[in-house]
């Protein structure tokens, strides 16, 4: 997550929901996640961040019906102005 020690993660963690973000976002992107969530590849990520058991949990088909609704939002929001 690029922070120097576990204590300081902690804290960063603890401080704000921004920072939280800030690091998850560092964390895919230091570890190669980040091309899964550009090719859509939801069963790599759910996989490589949750582990083998995300397909008994479905993470991968919740974060794809996720992304499916949230995509269809967006395009009736742009198609309402």
């Amino acid at each position: 997550c690029g922070m120097p020690s576990r204590e300081a993660f902690v804290e960063a963690m603890s401080r704000s929901e921004y920072d939280q973000l800030r690091l998850f976002a560092n964390y895919i992107a230091n570890t190669g996640l980040v091309k899964h969530l550009r090719t859509k590849n939801w069963a790599a990520f759910a996989r490589i961040y949750n582990g083998p058991s995300y397909a008994a949990r479905a993470y991968h088909t919740r974060m794809a019906a996720a992304y499916r609704r949230h995509s269809k939002e967006k395009a009736a929001a742009k198609t309402s102005k």
